[in-house]
């Protein structure tokens, strides 16, 4: 690597070099300047794609990182609160899991790509960018149901987040049906009539 670096430093001291302009190296010249352009051209091409990707996501990537600092916090308090804290598998459970959602957003989004413009390649993307925000998410989920005692979120929505992590039912995670809404309503007023404040 260190040789590669400095083959293009000294490439692009000959070209600015002027004693060099003379007839017999101008074309030595200009063998640099395409050897240079052929190293950085693909380099600046993949800057400039992540650049217009992360200026097109801008809420994804945020909502991500959030989401993931959350979980991170939310489970150090779970394995905390359980006394199976160890900073280790701390670390390498939560660099495991980003590799792990980065590489499948990507791969995802690249496969999501070549199904064109259509209503069903706009689903898949908006799928794949569900997904990969609630993997963490619903390990954060988990980590607060243990922590409430398995009190909050009601058990409703935690088998909603199993549902979802078993047959990827976007539909069926969102939808909320009379009986949980009123089964959840029923719960608020009987917490709240033996919890008065």
């Amino acid at each position: 690597m260190t040789a590669f670096i400095n083959n293009i430093y000294y490439s692009m001291v000959f070209i600015a070099d002027q004693k060099y302009n003379k007839n017999p190296y101008l074309m030595e010249k200009f063998l640099t300047v395409g050897k240079l352009v052929a190293t950085f051209g693909p380099v600046a091409y993949i800057l400039n794609l992540i650049h217009f990707w992360f200026s097109n996501n801008k809420e994804f990537v945020s909502g991500f990182l959030v989401i993931v600092f959350l979980n991170a916090f939310v489970g150090l308090m779970k394995h905390y609160k359980t006394n199976t804290f160890n900073w280790m598998t701390f670390l390498k459970k939560t660099s495991l899991m980003l590799m792990v959602v980065i590489v499948v957003y990507i791969l995802l989004s690249i496969v999501g790509r070549f199904a064109g413009d259509s209503f069903v390649s706009e689903a898949f993307q908006i799928l794949v960018q569900v997904m990969t925000l609630f993997y963490p998410a619903s390990k954060a989920l988990k980590s607060i149901f243990v922590l409430s005692n398995e009190d909050y979120p009601p058990k409703w929505i935690m088998k909603k987040v199993y549902n979802f992590e078993e047959d990827g039912d976007l539909g069926d995670l969102f939808k909320t049906t009379k009986n949980e809404a009123e089964n959840f309503n029923q719960n608020q007023h009987e917490n709240n009539s033996n919890n008065p404040e």
